[in-house]
């Protein structure tokens, strides 16, 4: 039997398609602290839905997930972590290591040899081991930023423009505060500073500033053993000391020192306060209050 040729070619030849391309899918990240979910955030755009497991006012290198939470995380398409021990339960956790990615792997982390004291209410507690406050440091930061884009763009490569456009535009506003914040900081170099706590320390090392780190609680008044320290140290600081905080002091905690010491509020950038808290925004923040402090 033979068949008409317009037919064949009718039956042979497709028709062009008016339907659009599949969308590629929208990628699920689980983070595990503020600083990590930020990350994804920003650098993932619109091609991620990022779910930070970590509620607000918790402290993550003591925060204990419950098992439930935990058992979420492998229905994530990636996990996020700031690593270098600040979400400290995962080293005892069991979560899938083929989809979880450490943002400050490969830098050059600090040790601390801290000792056991209390926070309140989360216990005893000590801050020996590495320093997981890398995002104190934009360009620490920026490091992070590179290593989730990486991780991003290997799950879901289809999504690679939006993730190199989030790296580019996150590359340019870091790098604008970190020569904001070695502007700022210039005047202090040289000069001895203290901090309440270990939180800062990545932002000493990369502008050059004398920093020395207390464990003391800005809501209750420091023992006799921690106020010598203290004042010890401070006998190198001049004639007005300055102690920043992590958060603002209360007034028994300040009396405890001399009135001529200089208590500087700076935000930690790790928990957010509130639905709209964002990184830069309070590092911002954090720039001015440094600028504020004079030679």
């Amino acid at each position: 039997m033979t068949f008409p040729l317009a037919l064949l070619l009718a039956c042979g030849t497709p028709e062009p398609s008016d339907a659009p391309a599949p969308t590629p899918t929208t990628l699920d990240v689980a983070a595990l602290s503020f600083p990590a979910a930020w990350l994804a955030e920003r650098v993932g755009g619109e091609a991620v839905t990022v779910r930070n497991i970590a509620p607000p006012g918790e402290d993550p290198p003591h925060w204990q997930p419950p098992a439930e939470v935990v058992a979420s995380l492998g229905e994530a398409d990636l996990i996020v972590a700031n690593g270098a021990g600040f979400e400290g339960w995962l080293a005892t956790a069991s979560v899938p290591e083929e989809r979880l990615v450490r943002a400050a792997d490969g830098l050059d982390l600090i040790v601390l040899e801290g000792r056991t004291h209390s926070h309140g209410a989360a216990g005893e507690h000590s801050h020996a081991g590495t320093d997981p406050h890398t995002w104190s440091d934009p360009l620490a930061f920026l490091a992070e930023a590179k290593t989730v884009h990486q991780a991003l763009a290997r799950t879901a490569p289809a999504h690679t423009a939006t993730f190199d456009a989030g790296l580019t535009a996150l590359q340019s506003e870091l790098t604008a505060l970190h020569e904001a914040l070695d502007a700022a900081l210039a005047p202090l170099r040289g000069r001895p500073l203290a901090a309440n706590h270990p939180a800062f320390n990545y932002l000493a090392r990369r502008y050059g500033l004398e920093l020395t780190s207390f464990d003391l609680d800005p809501e209750e008044p420091p023992g006799a053993e921690a106020v010598a320290a203290v004042l010890a140290w401070s006998t190198t600081a001049g004639d007005t000391p300055i102690l920043l905080w992590e958060s603002a002091p209360m007034d028994p905690v300040r009396q405890a020192f001399p009135a001529s010491f200089r208590h500087v509020t700076l935000d930690p950038l790790e928990q957010p306060a509130t639905a709209t808290y964002d990184y830069l925004a309070q590092a911002r923040a954090n720039v001015a209050t440094l600028g504020s402090l004079g030679p």
